[in-house]
């Protein structure tokens, strides 16, 4: 396996996933060895942060400062000992995993950050069925939070159009249906930013047409911000 710059081969995992999978920041370290032998000398220990984790593996962000050290990570039979922490159970599991792809994550750190998918081959039954428990949690209260954003976002929305928020869909136009102009349309989104304390890319503004396209805008920088 090489090393990917795009990402390519994320979408490509992506694309073939079997498990509930959640994105969630989560405190990770990791040491890497070599096939099957944990006896032999590992690669150093790293930390990083989970991007999104599932019963089948995780991926994360890790700053490998060496690239040697990250082109041996992407080393055909390559598989690490790792460790996460479940913030919100105060409870750590800890897994044996195939680094499944690595590829740069270009930015402007004066370190390279590699972003990496680790798919598990060896955790514990108690672990397995904790991760698993953490993971439906997390999707429920996900949800419930996304009900109560669009909830807000739809009440937000008809205090400055000056309607009944019981009187439109998800679907409605916010202009032709709502009559809400372009000035209101900025009071609107100025709004959400203070309330879900986000900043806005004005340019972004055009992909909103329907009261739903709004909700799913907000809904990516209130993610992103997690």
């Amino acid at each position: 396996m090489e090393l990917d710059n795009s990402g390519s081969e994320l979408n490509e995992v992506s694309d073939r996933r079997r498990h509930p999978r959640i994105v969630r920041t989560l405190p990770i370290f990791f040491a890497a060895f070599e096939g099957d032998d944990t006896s032999g000398i590992p690669l150093p220990k790293y930390d990083a942060q989970t991007h999104d984790i599932g019963i089948g593996g995780v991926s994360c962000n890790a700053v490998i400062d060496d690239k040697t050290v990250a082109t041996e990570l992407s080393a055909k039979k390559k598989k690490v000992n790792l460790n996460i922490r479940l913030v919100e159970k105060n409870s750590d599991i800890s897994a044996k995993a195939d680094v499944a792809w690595i590829y740069n994550l270009k930015g402007l750190s004066v370190k390279t950050k590699y972003g990496l998918g680790l798919s598990f081959v060896n955790m514990a039954k108690a672990e397995n069925d904790l991760l698993s428990s953490y993971i439906r949690e997390m999707i429920v209260l996900k949800q419930e939070q996304r009900t109560r954003n669009r909830q807000r976002i739809k009440q937000v929305l008809a205090q400055i159009a000056r309607i009944d928020n019981d009187s439109f869909s998800e679907a409605a136009r916010i202009r032709e249906d709502l009559g809400v102009d372009s000035l209101m349309a900025m009071e609107t989104l100025a709004a959400l930013e203070t309330i879900y304390d986000i900043e806005i890319d004005v340019s972004r503004v055009v992909e909103v047409v329907t009261v739903g396209d709004m909700m799913g805008l907000i809904e990516c920088y209130v993610e992103q911000r997690a």
